[in-house]
């Protein structure tokens, strides 16, 4: 009887001591790029989405707006400790789910749903046109140039002539569903954030761009054709 408690007792406490040992199968899982799209089961507006990276060897890159509304990517250490995820200094919250497509977490702001991504510039490089804008004077007038080293330029047609000024050029980021770009403008360089997604309406491909508030409705929106 002895012995079988205390074989009972050391079991005990390797379970309690297994609680705060992070396994590390949910480690792996966690690598990945993740988009916020839920904050306590409601969307999230596109102003106040964020990304981050994370990587082997608690190497991470954290993905927002900062403080004078230019999006950055910054490179940040994380963690996973117990069911804790630490992303740099933005995020502390409790893992509740992870898997193959959404990470659903607990912080100090309630309930946060992020999706899984994968990111490539690929699809969407190449010179676009405006072919319908909540801002109607930007229809057929104003093209975006995509570069793979993550610049683009704004064009507008002057005279029958496209050509840019530099105004509303600058840096551009795609997250598959998500698109931030850092435009140049009279006041400084501001970013410009749109939910994303690219379709073929006939024998075109486009783009649709969106900005919804929390309650998921449309606050500005517009759809480009590829060129070429």
């Amino acid at each position: 009887m002895k012995l079988r408690s205390a074989f009972i007792l050391v079991l005990i406490a390797l379970m309690a001591a297994s609680c705060n040992v992070t396994d590390p199968f949910v480690k792996t899982k966690l690598n990945g790029i993740w988009v916020l799209t839920r904050n306590n089961d409601q969307n999230v507006a596109t102003e106040k989405r964020n990304v981050f990276y994370l990587a082997a060897k608690d190497n991470a890159v954290l993905c927002n707006k900062d403080d004078k509304n230019v999006w950055q990517e910054q490179d940040v250490k994380w963690k996973f400790e117990g069911i804790t995820l630490t992303v740099g200094s933005a995020l502390t919250a409790d893992l509740n789910v992870v898997n193959d497509t959404m990470l659903f977490l607990t912080s100090s702001v309630g309930s946060l749903q992020y999706n899984r991504i994968t990111q490539s510039k690929k699809p969407y490089l190449g010179t676009w046109e405006i072919i319908n804008d909540t801002d109607t004077k930007n229809i057929g007038t104003v093209r975006l140039i995509f570069t793979e080293d993550g610049k683009y330029e704004y064009q507008t047609l002057v005279d029958g002539q496209w050509s840019s000024t530099g105004v509303k050029s600058g840096e551009w980021y795609i997250y598959d569903i998500f698109l931030a770009l850092n435009s140049a403008e009279s006041t400084g360089t501001v970013a410009e954030l749109w939910d994303s997604s690219l379709a073929t309406i006939g024998t075109d491909k486009v783009w649709l761009q969106n900005a919804t508030d929390a309650s998921g409705n449309i606050i500005r929106s517009r759809t480009l054709k590829f060129i070429q």
